[in-house]
């Protein structure tokens, strides 16, 4: 086989696995909401390809964003001065905070095959975002994989009780 094929092969299969799972978020979320249709083929290729590149758009420019000022001299100066630098030291802070709010939000409101009210939505994801935000710096031994793994999944799951908590309720 050559390595054309094979790389050809690798992406119809990437393709394939990333539907699936698009799939099953789907599945899940409809589940939560109720909600007992499912989408067509093609609204499925759709809505999932435009899911596919504004989350993690989102989600590296809030990283990239956060390192770049962090690691800017003109930010860095600036946090010398005694309003200006905490002005940006909270800015620096809430910025990867709204950028998952955003991202989570879009998410919860997109994904499942129901109307979600912006509100429910937008709450979800600012719970979410938090939580995802916050295990990460509270835990000892961050740099590990293993734990990083484990609290990700947590959070998740938390997420997931709080996006049925708040679709029930409303």
């Amino acid at each position: 086989m050559s390595a054309g094929a094979l790389g050809t092969v690798g992406l119809v299969t990437l393709f394939v696995t990333v539907l699936s799972l698009m799939d099953s978020i789907e599945e899940g979320f409809n589940h939560i909401c109720r909600v007992r249709a499912a989408r067509t083929l093609t609204r499925k290729f759709s809505d999932y390809l435009s899911a596919l590149l504004v989350g993690p758009v989102l989600v590296f420019a809030a990283v990239t964003i956060t390192a770049a000022l962090q690691n800017s001299a003109l930010v860095r100066g600036s946090l010398s001065l005694e309003a200006l630098g905490k002005v940006l030291l909270i800015l620096l802070w809430l910025v990867p905070y709204l950028t998952f709010w955003g991202a989570l939000t879009f998410d919860y409101i997109f994904i499942p095959n129901t109307r979600v009210r912006l509100r429910s939505a937008a709450v979800g994801g600012l719970v979410a975002a938090i939580l995802w935000q916050s295990v990460g710096w509270g835990s000892p031994g961050s740099s590990c994989r293993r734990r990083s793994t484990t609290r990700s999944i947590r959070v998740l799951r938390c997420c997931c009780c709080f996006s049925y908590g708040s679709t029930s309720a409303g």
